[in-house]
């Protein structure tokens, strides 16, 4: 891919701000994983499911 397409179609700005927002994202992550259990992170996932079911149910989403 080119890089003038990347720059008209995308921009870079935002192709930078995404690198590092996911480095951030995993070098945070890295560290909380350690401190959080594994049914901490079930009941998380668990609540927002049902808060993203909720959503779709009416149609906010």
């Amino acid at each position: 891919m080119s890089l003038k397409i990347i720059k008209n179609q995308v921009g870079i700005g935002l192709i930078t701000a995404a690198i590092l927002v996911a480095f951030l994202g995993s070098f945070i992550g890295s560290r909380m994983v350690k401190k959080i259990t594994m049914n901490t992170i079930k009941v998380i996932v668990g609540i927002l499911l049902l808060l993203l079911a909720g959503a779709l149910g009416s149609r906010l989403v």
